[in-house]
């Protein structure tokens, strides 16, 4: 007889056990662009339920995973022979909105290159303070305050023309 597997709920506080499935997901988190052949802003978000919200430690501890896994598809898609973007959502004040994206041309006609909207930061966000190499990123911001989005691109990608 086939054993059925072990559906857990959803933790309502994150503990030890979570934060390492979290490490694990974005350790081998890949794009898998030869299944997919293109990206209309694909994305992949590490905080759906919004711990990251809950205090500071937890926000940093999602934002590592976001970063890590970011880092890894920048690696993924380096041998990627086609056109391509790959970029990173922060939003401060909603850690379940923050993402990894994907982009390509695609037949859905969705505008290819993405042109980051907002206004080209020169100094880092305190969240993003020492994660991020302003000489290997730019780093757009597009609101204000607690509202505020952080789009992060690689300043080297197949995006341009």
């Amino acid at each position: 007889m086939r054993k059925l597997p072990v559906i857990r709920p959803w933790p309502t506080k994150p503990d030890a056990a979570y934060y390492s499935r979290l490490q694990r997901d974005a350790r081998f988190y890949r794009v898998n662009m030869e299944r997919k052949q293109w990206c209309d802003f694909s994305h992949q978000h590490f905080d759906w339920q919004g711990f990251g919200d809950q205090s500071w430690l937890d926000r940093r501890r999602h934002l590592a995973v976001l970063l890590n896994a970011f880092r890894r598809a920048q690696i993924e898609l380096s041998s990627y022979q086609r056109e391509y973007q790959v970029f990173a959502s922060v939003a401060p004040g909603d850690s379940a909105s923050d993402a990894v994206y994907v982009h390509t041309p695609n037949p859905n006609g969705t505008p290819f290159p993405m042109n980051p909207t907002g206004e080209r930061v020169d100094r880092l966000p305190p969240l993003l303070a020492g994660r991020l190499d302003l000489a290997r990123y730019q780093v757009f911001r597009d609101g204000h305050g607690p509202s505020a989005t952080f789009t992060i691109v690689p300043n080297a990608q197949r995006a341009v023309r």
